[in-house]
């Protein structure tokens, strides 16, 4: 692939991007475009260029159900696509437990002297 090849698909992608991200119709992303792949080609030209990920985010009140219902630790980082290092930093003050239920006590045994 020529240096041409690989600008104009670059230029098609941050097109294509703006008007994804703002609705924006092609037409008008060009300029926006133009003026990124240029500021590009000065500062990062033939070189590599280190762009961090999006930072993620998560449902942490369907998380927290998720826990206290008693689901298991790896079964929420599965569902969440997150790591165990992840969840316990979300909650520093430690990992919801599932809650203990009230002991039920059956109160049928003394029903003939209940007072109603």
């Amino acid at each position: 692939m020529t240096d041409q090849d690989s600008t104009t698909q670059l230029r098609q992608a941050l097109v294509d991007a703006i008007v994804e991200q703002t609705g924006m119709r092609g037409v008008l992303a060009e300029p926006y475009a133009d003026a990124v792949l240029a500021y590009l080609q000065r500062e990062h030209g033939g070189g590599q260029l280190y762009i961090p990920a999006a930072a993620r985010q998560y449902d942490l009140l369907q998380i927290r159900a998720q826990l206290e219902r008693g689901v298991s630790v790896s079964r929420v980082c599965m569902e969440h696509a997150m790591s165990r290092t992840t969840l316990y930093k979300l909650f520093p003050g430690g990992i919801p437990r599932k809650a203990e239920r009230p002991e039920i006590r059956d109160f049928t045994e003394n029903a003939d002297n209940a007072i109603l």
